[in-house]
């Protein structure tokens, strides 16, 4: 008897811890999730020791009393109560358990169905100094600052990020909404040191390493050491633009003396800059890059026909000899050695390239002179064959044909395809009634006042202030007369920003930006930026011009450069987008357009 006694008095104490994990659940709200998941892992082994207990005690008493149909319902009391309350645990943490499903090893997420980290991978951070910069302002930019995503989807991601020494300063913590803001708190106040990063940029730029002979990828590696740290103690405010006597010093120093002299020798003005340098070393870098797949070829190619390299926009073409064909005379050499092709006066011979399709830079197809790698005019150094400079001037006594090359240049420009967008942005501005509406503004820090049509400034009805100013371009210089000023309040779509300008009225600020519709899939944008213009691709009207006057008070921290797309800056307005874009077609005329922006917006006000 003593033995059931003590069984009996077990079996109450796991009847006790459901009955008070009953209570619990009876009671719960969504505050305590993290309490019911340790509770829940207590709770899960306590039917096997119930059953255990309870065959014990229904052995005893069967050799004692006849209790089976008491002992029977004892069980089944006890399973239907276990049953139920593991069930409602479930539920209650159902919700949580689906926001923790991850795709691909945590690096997507998905919110409602509609949420998805950027298709891009997001940097990571193995806590060095020199990678904290651009880690924490794209992961700020893409995950922190998006309201979209819960915490608990920031901290898996903010995780998946961390490596190393940055990875352990974060294990103990537990994955909880809680945490997140903890966590980025603890990474932030431990590595955006500002003076530690300074510190780490300066120390890279006086380490850089030494390059060898002919040593093409530690060549390019030390440009990339330079351009990295320059542009990261640049973005924290230093002065890197008056620095370039230093770093040329600093770069030549670590050269080979062949290349140190070659350097030397391309100088041509007293003081050169520091991108006279890097383009000179990325030109190096091409050359021996030749010669090294050309090497290659050689070797592998034993008795065959010899094979001459040259370089096409940056890509290596190899031919033989009797494949070369001259574009003009059809004859077995490069247009460039064709001595009818060099007979030409520079105008002819510009456009017979430019009717041939060549690049007018390095007379090769499949490229134009913007996109083209190789080096410009040897006398004038701009990006044009020395073929036109002047070869053959004309005897014409007209003053201008002694600049073909110039104008040369402008008109392939305006014959390529590349497209250069200016910023807009949507915002709204406030009336005389207090309401706000919905307007179109380009961005132009090339005027030095803001402007606002007519057809927006009477719609707003604000009061206007009688002026006598004169408008003047660089296009049109004569002189444009206006009148009337109007202050104007004007305010962002995505946040409490805003701000009073005064404003030009004009009849019209300029022609539709852009000037044609652009296709949408032609720009890479990230997922989660919120854009200042949502259709900046299509062309529309515009109401208002914001000048220099605000345009530097609208930037913030946050920018990101794509090859041959706009640039993405982050401004109180959202992300604009501005610069070249590449398009798979040529412009011909429709830069045109492009150019009478400047006959009004390009400006200077002043008083009579």
């Amino acid at each position: 008897m003593a033995e059931l006694k003590l069984l009996i008095a077990k079996r109450g104490t796991i009847k006790g811890q459901l009955r008070r994990f009953s209570t619990f659940i009876n009671s719960y709200d969504s505050s305590k999730v993290a309490e019911l998941n340790i509770r829940l892992d207590k709770i899960v082994g306590i039917l096997d020791e119930f059953n255990i207990l309870q065959d014990q005690i229904d052995i005893l008493c069967e050799i004692n009393t006849n209790t089976d149909e008491l002992a029977q319902q004892e069980r089944e009391s006890f399973e239907n109560e276990y049953y139920k309350l593991v069930a409602m645990a479930k539920e209650c943490l159902e919700p949580v358990t689906n926001l923790l499903q991850t795709q691909n090893n945590s690096t997507k997420f998905e919110n409602n169905g509609t949420f998805k980290l950027p298709a891009r991978d997001l940097p990571s951070f193995n806590g060095n100094y020199d990678q904290w910069l651009p880690f924490y302002e794209t992961f700020k930019t893409l995950i922190h600052n998006d309201q979209t995503i819960t915490d608990i989807q920031k901290f898996h991601c903010l995780k998946s990020c961390l490596k190393d020494e940055a990875a352990k300063l974060v294990d103990s913590l537990a994955t909880t909404f809680e945490n997140y803001s903890i966590t980025w708190d603890l990474l932030v106040e431990r590595y955006h040191n500002k003076e530690l990063i300074i510190k780490n940029h300066v120390s890279a730029l006086f380490a850089l390493p030494t390059v060898t002979k002919d040593n093409s990828t530690a060549m390019r590696q030390l440009i990339n050491t330079i351009s990295l740290n320059l542009k990261v103690l640049h973005s924290l405010g230093l002065p890197t633009e008056q620095w370039d006597a230093l770093i040329i010093y600093l770069v030549v120093s670590k050269l080979d003396y062949i290349t140190a002299r070659d350097w030397e020798e391309n100088i041509t003005t007293d003081i050169p800059a520091l991108s006279d340098l890097i383009d000179f070393l990325k030109h190096k870098c091409e050359s021996l890059e030749s010669l090294q797949v050309g090497s290659k070829i050689s070797s592998n190619q034993g008795s065959k026909p010899t094979y001459q390299r040259y370089v096409n926009n940056g890509a290596l073409s190899v031919q033989n000899p009797s494949q070369i064909e001259c574009s003009y005379c059809n004859q077995s050499h490069f247009i460039y050695s064709c001595e009818i092709f060099k007979e030409l006066t520079a105008e002819n011979a510009f456009q017979e390239a430019r009717r041939l399709k060549l690049c007018t830079n390095c007379l090769r197809k499949g490229h134009s002179s913007m996109n083209c790698r190789s080096s410009g005019c040897k006398h004038c150094n701009k990006k044009h064959s020395t073929l036109f400079h002047g070869k053959k001037p004309s005897t014409s006594a007209n003053p201008q044909e002694s600049n073909i090359a110039t104008w040369s240049d402008v008109r392939e420009e305006l014959n390529s395809n590349v497209y250069t967008l200016l910023s807009t942005a949507c915002l709204q501005i406030l009336d005389a009634a207090g309401q706000f509406h919905t307007c179109r503004a380009v961005l132009v820090t090339a005027s030095h006042s803001n402007f606002i049509t007519n057809d927006l400034a009477n719609k707003l009805q604000l009061p206007s202030t009688h002026i006598d100013w004169k408008i003047i371009s660089i296009i049109n210089q004569n002189a444009l007369s206006v009148d009337k000023l109007v202050n104007v309040t004007i305010k962002s779509k995505h946040n409490n920003f805003k701000s009073n300008i005064n404003s030009v009225v004009l009849p019209k600020i300029t022609e539709p930006i852009p000037s044609f519709d652009l296709d949408r899939s032609l720009f890479n944008i990230p997922s989660g930026i919120k854009l200042a213009d949502n259709n900046f691709n299509k062309s529309s009207t515009i109401d208002l011009l914001l000048g220099a006057e605000i345009y530097w008070s609208l930037l913030r921290d946050g920018q990101f450069k794509i090859d041959n797309q706009p640039t993405l800056q982050n401004t109180h307005l959202g992300w604009i987008l501005g610069g070249n874009v590449l398009l798979p077609y040529p412009l011909n005329d429709r830069t045109n357009s492009i150019v009478s922006l400047g006959s009004i917006t390009i400006s200077n006000a002043f008083g009579n």
